[in-house]
């Protein structure tokens, strides 16, 4: 079995502007060299195995979720994260849809790489990097924004997320787009030549950035499980204007703090085997991988970088835990990461954040008809509208589920 290569150890830069792209050939091996992986991090050491107290909570992380969008940036701001960026979406960097490596500007019926979250092959989303800033404007280099203007089949249905991340604490923040009636995204979101989305989003101090963004509507880590930021090949592809062997999306690592500003009840497990390989460099979300294979990624054809596939056994174990749960496999727990002043490790039976709706195996794995498609959703469907937990469906490629009596799109 080949080791697992070395992963660099540079902080990560930030983008403020970006360069438009031409349509190109890719080349193939960007996705493997560089660190990719899939829900991946980057290198640091295993997690620790060690017992954690699960009732431990960061400073100041008691107070739960507000309503709106503005007051939510108020805490985050709380929590070292200065302020959330202004999103000009033509200003992001153009996450590349390819067919046989070139990059094309119309979406097309399949495609290299889907976002693996939805099987379609949408082109126009744009990413892009911040650098941490306070109310003053002065830089906090502990602190990563990125911006997130994604592309759906229409740019009428597209929207704009953002993700916040303090690297010295973990305090993560997660603005959804808001796709309610009374959303701004409608109005505010184009196309430029090339079919790539572009639009300027209300700044955080506007009144309509409620109509811009709202809250996590739903626990973000049963997606976002290993850190705050997902990595995989279609993403991977979009690259920082001033070092293109960097992606703009940041690379973490195991041992990297993490915590979700509001969300001290979020279930913050991963599982874990001490000595698999896999887990060398990095956190592992099976929640995502599995959500991430049902629209055809597979694991063993991108990791580990520089030797695909010679890890494979090391997968199956983590596999084999995921679907007969830790408490039926010796050697597996689930662990939570260091947050704040916590410190991570090992948590049993008795964590009390257990989620009802993920990181149940297999048994979660069933959010999808017999082909492996959502149903679709009522012609009178409204995200609006309240719903019963665990429902799901399709609305035109944008798969909506409930949680908490509420829609969210995933």
């Amino acid at each position: 079995m080949n080791p697992v290569p070395a992963c660099p150890s540079r902080p990560p830069r930030h983008a403020t502007t970006a360069r438009a792209r031409h349509v190109a050939r890719v080349p193939a091996y960007s996705f493997v060299v560089g660190g990719l992986v899939a829900l991946l991090t980057g290198c640091g050491g295993p997690t620790p195995t060690t017992s954690a107290d699960p009732t431990c909570t960061p400073p100041d992380n008691d107070i739960p979720v507000p309503a709106t969008a503005r007051a939510y940036a108020a805490l985050c701001e709380e929590h070292g994260l200065g302020i959330p960026p202004t999103v000009r979406c033509e200003d992001g960097v153009r996450v590349p849809t390819t067919v046989d490596g070139v990059e094309v500007l119309e979406s097309p019926a399949t495609c290299d790489h889907t976002s693996m979250l939805k099987p379609s092959c949408d082109v126009g989303s744009k990413i892009q990097r911040h650098e941490g800033r306070d109310a003053q404007g002065n830089p906090l280099p502990d602190v990563t924004w990125v911006s997130f203007c994604r592309a759906a089949a229409s740019t009428a249905t597209s929207s704009v997320q953002l993700i916040g991340y303090r690297e010295t604490t973990g305090a993560t923040c997660f603005f959804e787009a808001n796709e309610t009636k009374d959303s701004v995204l409608p109005d505010r979101l184009g196309r430029d030549a090339n079919n790539g989305l572009t639009g300027a989003m209300p700044a955080h101090t506007e009144a309509e950035f409620d109509r811009a963004f709202i809250p996590p509507p739903v626990q973000c880590v049963e997606c976002h499980q290993n850190n705050a930021f997902i990595r995989n090949p279609w993403l991977e592809g979009a690259r920082l204007p001033e070092d293109v062997d960097e992606p703009v999306v940041p690379a973490l690592d195991a041992a990297s703090p993490y915590y979700v500003v509001g969300g001290a009840d979020w279930d913050m497990r991963t599982i874990h085997i001490e000595g698999n390989a896999c887990l060398s460099c990095h956190r592992i979300g099976m929640e995502t991988d599995r959500d991430f294979a049902a629209n055809g990624f597979d694991s063993n054809t991108y990791m580990p970088p520089g030797s695909p596939g010679s890890l494979s056994d090391d997968y199956q174990e983590l596999l084999d835990c995921w679907t007969n749960g830790p408490e039926n496999t010796p050697g597996c727990d689930w662990v939570v990461p260091p947050a704040g002043d916590c410190e991570g490790g090992v948590v049993d039976d008795s964590y009390p954040h257990a989620a009802m709706g993920f990181n149940q195996g297999a048994a979660t794995d069933d959010t999808k008809d017999d082909d492996g498609e959502a149903p679709p959703c009522p012609a009178d469907f409204d995200p609006a509208a309240p719903c019963s937990d665990g429902d799901f469906c399709d609305q035109g490629g944008t798969i909506w589920f409930c949680s908490d009596g509420r829609w969210s799109s995933k």
